[in-house]
C-alpha cells in the first residue's frame, strides 16, 4: 500500500496543484463537504469515482441554492 502511494506521489502533487479554488464559501452550504471528498478522490487518481461524486455534488449545490434563496413557484416559496 505504501509503495503504491509513493510511486504515484508526484502525479498526486501535480493533480493537487491543478485544482481551482472556489474562494470563500459560507459554511452553511453543504456541498463543501462533498467537495473535499472529490478533491481527495481526484488527487489519489480515482477518476471514475471523482466523476460520480461530482454529479452528486452538483445536485447538492442545486439544493443549497434553493435553500439559500426565496424562489417562488406558482405563489409558493420553495425551500
Amino acid at each position: 500500500m505504501k509503495q503504491t502511494f509513493e510511486a504515484d506521489l508526484s502525479d498526486k502533487v501535480n493533480r493537487f496543484l491543478e485544482i481551482p479554488g472556489f474562494g470563500p464559501l459560507p459554511l452553511r452550504i453543504k456541498f463543501v463537504g462533498i467537495y473535499r471528498e472529490v478533491v481527495q478522490l481526484y488527487i489519489n487518481g480515482f477518476f471514475y469515482s471523482t466523476i460520480v461524486l461530482c454529479s452528486i455534488m452538483a445536485e447538492r449545490l442545486c439544493y443549497d441554492i434553493i435553500e439559500e434563496t426565496n424562489l417562488i413557484l406558482e405563489g409558493r416559496v420553495l425551500g
